[in-house]
């Protein structure tokens, strides 16, 4: 009886033991619907979590932009999609900065005898600073700028550009038998005065005084073009190229004064002729932006060049006297008023010079592939060299056929120590017409 009792409880523990050990019954599977079932079946396997989020991009910092470059605005609507060639050309109607010359010729006052010592202030300035400088008034000039495309999306280009304005003139001359007396000035730094050269005298003189300038401006560049990301417009394309520049001005001065044919008829001719030339070569860089509304745009352009701007001034004068009685004779010397041997010859120097250009155009597209333009053009050079600012002092000693000439002096004025620089600008208006192939 007792063994059957511990018999029966050892069973009961061994079977408690069984049912803790075992795991619970795992709960089946969820049943999708048939539709979802047939769609599985044909998905890839499913993405692990840990690769999903590493696919995903990080977002930008806070405040940072988050900016993408439009694509190139080739497509339907827009002006000349897909072409490859571009030419313009432009008329130029420009002014220079006027060109600056110390007084080059005075008048004394009325009934001043020849010979006389004239009082400071006394002589009038008829042409020359400060009543004067060199004016070209405006001038008309042609540009002419062609570009190809080297992919069809015109995001890369070559281009080359070149500009002339027509060669402008300014004139100054004057005649009197003496009333006015007129003559060239020039200051005279051993005397420490202004000096003005008889050429008339009532009676006894004739004079002529004649002034003449000249000057032309020029240039050429060629550039690489490509299109940059736009923020505050349709379109802006950076380019990276080689400039050329040429300003050439001359300035000439001639004197003359003839003696009555009671006083041998006489006829003196005094030269002086100042050249320079500046020649600009050097990289540049720049952007152009269009804007759009419509078949209207307006287009801005930048540009900056450094280089070497090599600065070249000539001068030369002379003096000739014909004497008609007893016998006609001819007398020559190097050397006028304000050019002597002193400062006679060719002088060259080379400069760094900066070159800022900026153009505004406003024009309308007239067909699918050309447009009309009118515009602004403003140019600006720090550093050139100008005919009137390499004009110096004179000692009066050596001028050649006058009263205070003395040929024992060596004079050492006027005198040409460096090439004399100034700044010089260029604008106007510009009308084009643009075409696309």
């Amino acid at each position: 009886m007792r063994k059957l009792l511990f018999s029966s409880l050892a069973g009961l523990l061994a079977g408690s033991s069984l049912v803790v050990a075992q795991d619970p019954p795992a709960l089946p599977p969820p049943v999708a619907p048939p539709a979802l079932q047939q769609a599985s079946a044909t998905e890839q396997p499913a993405v692990p979590p840990s690769a999903a989020l590493s696919n995903i991009p990080p977002a930008p910092l806070s405040g940072a932009p988050n900016v993408a470059c439009d694509p190139p605005d080739i497509g339907s609507g827009t002006f000349a999609p897909h072409s490859r060639v571009y030419f313009s050309a432009e008329y130029l109607l420009w002014w220079l900065k006027d060109g600056g010359t110390p007084g080059l010729v005075g008048a004394a006052p009325p009934g001043t005898a020849s010979g006389t010592d004239l009082p400071a202030g006394a002589i009038q300035t008829l042409f020359g600073s400060p009543v004067s400088n060199i004016n070209y008034k405006e001038r008309s000039g042609l540009r002419l700028t062609a570009g190809f495309w080297i992919d069809p999306e015109q995001t890369w280009a070559i281009e080359a550009s070149y500009f002339r304005l027509e060669k402008a003139n300014a004139h100054f001359d004057r005649v009197s038998t003496g009333a006015p007396v007129i003559g060239p000035l020039f200051f005279d730094p051993v005397a420490n005065r202004q000096v003005l050269l008889f050429l008339a005298d009532p009676g006894r003189l004739t004079g002529l005084e004649d002034v003449r300038a000249s000057g032309r401006l020029w240039g050429a560049e060629g550039n690489a073009r490509w299109q940059a990301c736009s923020l505050f417009s349709d379109r802006i394309d950076l380019f990276l190229g080689f400039r050329y520049l040429d300003l050439d001005e001359s300035l000439q001065i001639l004197s003359n004064t003839l003696f009555a044919p009671d006083l041998g008829g006489r006829n003196i001719t005094w030269f002086d002729s100042f050249k320079t030339r500046n020649q600009f070569y050097g990289p540049q860089l720049g952007f152009t932006s269009d804007y759009r509304v419509g078949r209207f745009f307006a287009n801005l352009t930048g540009k900056l060049a450094v280089g070497d701007m090599h600065e070249n001034v000539d001068i030369l004068g002379g003096a000739l006297s014909v004497n008609v009685v007893p016998a006609p004779t001819f007398e020559s010397h190097l050397g006028g008023i304000l050019a002597q041997p002193t400062n006679i010859g060719s002088h060259g120097k080379d400069r760094i010079s900066v070159i800022p250009e900026l153009t505004l155009n406003l024009g309308v597209d007239i067909t699918e592939r050309a447009r009309v333009f009118i515009g602004y053009n403003f140019l600006y050079i720090n550093n050139v060299a100008r005919p009137g600012d390499q004009i110096d002092g004179v000692d009066g000693r050596q001028v050649q056929f006058t009263s205070t000439f003395d040929p024992t002096v060596h004079a050492t004025r006027p005198a040409l120590v460096s090439v004399h620089n100034t700044d010089f600008w260029a604008q106007g208006v510009n009308v084009g017409l643009e075409f696309h192939y």
